[in-house]
């Protein structure tokens, strides 16, 4: 496609260029997710089977039910600073956003609802960043168990 791109650029004007090297860029991730799309959903585009195939659906990789459950998979699979068995910060921001995700219905999430999950996402790296990269005097440290004996 980029052989085709810069040979066909010479004959447009830098904005007709620059727009046909886009669609040309976009096309392949575009027609996976039109064929998945037209797989699915007969009757045409409409809002609420695209809410459900991009944020909703735990089956496709592309969405984002998909990569929070992917996340959680992962920050489950790393060590803990507690010993009491109390799940971490990040561990519990995960979770409640995917039980969220699970909960929530297509047709009637609210429109404001992408970006509070999406605020909600920044608070889970700024929480993995806090735990699993410290620094500074305030860095999370492992837990010492204070036992009876």
């Amino acid at each position: 496609s980029t052989v085709l791109s810069r040979s066909v650029v010479v004959f447009f004007t830098p904005v007709a260029a620059y727009e046909l090297r886009l669609s040309l860029v976009c096309s392949e991730m575009c027609i996976k997710a039109s064929i998945s799309y037209g797989a699915r959903y007969i009757l045409g585009v409409a809002l609420a089977p695209v809410r459900d195939m991009v944020l909703l659906d735990p089956y496709n990789p592309r969405s984002l039910a998909f990569q929070v459950e992917r996340l959680a998979e992962r920050l489950a699979g790393l060590p803990s600073l507690r010993q009491d068995g109390v799940a971490e910060a990040p561990v519990r921001l995960v979770a409640s956003l995917a039980g969220e995700i699970a909960g929530a219905e297509a047709g009637t999430l609210p429109l404001d609802t992408v970006a509070v999950w999406e605020n909600r996402l920044w608070e889970i790296a700024e929480a993995v960043g806090a735990r699993y990269f410290p620094g500074g005097s305030d860095a999370a440290r492992p837990e010492t168990l204070v036992t009876l004996a």
